[in-house]
């Protein structure tokens, strides 16, 4: 096998706040602050093949687009859009593209990844990803002004992040992991299949929406959480420690409601069809 790998790296200054779009077909992106007001990005597209003729063809039918208008800036991979990647690309080959992008720390980013890995770590500001299949992986960021994470298959970590706008959180199959977490706005939860866990706080007159079909959810708030909780399972099981609510059955469904805490000033709503839902408070 032959392995082929091109490098660029590029610098644009910005004025305001700028608003980065990545759309990448195959590979990882990573964005992270810088101390500066520039967005730089770099860029390794790699193309792997039986031999080094074909390994260059696929390289050289694989474009990355790097264009900026006023505090705007967008990345974007493609390919060949008269065929002749189709042609090469054949069995046995295989590419990537790995994109790093350095933005100031309040930066609007909307990233749609095909397939790969996606890191964002300490930025502010609104924030819109969709991840085919793969994974996301969010830590010390502060969502404002719009939130929107769309996962079809694989893993969501958030770590260290404060939602402070109204957000939607949708995931077909996989896996969302919470770590200090705080909800300071609505939150729209949505997942087909798969299972969520974490240790939320959920700020006044915060509200949290969860709406699965099958799967399960475990997750933890302080036991001063001021919020009213209404969760229905047609099909599975409802469990709480540490709050005072009511859970009661009626043939196959279940029903959990109260208040977390007296005098509640938000809201957490539970539509589960299929599975288990849990409650604690630490």
């Amino acid at each position: 096998m032959a392995t082929l790998t091109e490098s660029n790296t590029q610098a644009f200054t910005v004025g305001g706040i700028p608003s980065v779009s990545i759309a990448n077909t195959s590979g990882n992106v990573r964005i992270v602050p810088g101390d500066d007001n520039s967005v730089h990005v770099s860029y390794t597209k790699e193309a792997k093949a039986q031999d080094d003729a074909t390994a260059r063809a696929i390289l050289d039918n694989i474009e990355v687009d790097l264009t900026q208008t006023g505090d705007a800036i967008s990345v974007a991979t493609r390919f060949d859009k008269h065929g002749a990647f189709r042609q090469i690309f054949t069995g046995g080959t295989r590419i990537n593209i790995d994109i790093a992008v350095t933005v100031p720390r309040a930066t609007n980013l909307r990233l749609v990844l095909n397939s790969g890995a996606a890191t964002l770590t300490g930025i502010t500001g609104a924030c819109v990803v969709h991840v085919n299949s793969g994974h996301l992986t969010a830590s010390d960021m502060r969502i404002i002004d719009q939130g929107e994470l769309r996962l079809n298959s694989g893993d969501v970590q958030l770590e260290n992040v404060t939602v402070a706008a109204l957000t939607r959180l949708e995931m077909n199959s996989g896996n969302i992991l919470l770590r200090d977490v705080t909800f300071a706005a609505t939150v729209d939860l949505r997942a087909n299949s798969g299972t969520i866990k974490g240790d939320l706080t959920l700020a006044d007159s915060a509200d949290l929406r969860l709406t699965i079909n099958s799967g399960s959810i475990n997750l933890t708030l302080p036991e001063t959480t001021a919020a009213h909780v209404e969760a229905a399972a047609l099909a599975g099981a409802l469990h709480v420690n540490g709050f005072p609510l009511t859970i009661t059955r009626r043939y196959a469904a279940t029903r959990m409601s109260g208040d977390l805490a007296p005098n509640p000033t938000s809201t957490i709503t539970c539509k589960l069809n299929s599975g288990n839902f849990a409650l604690a408070a630490r």
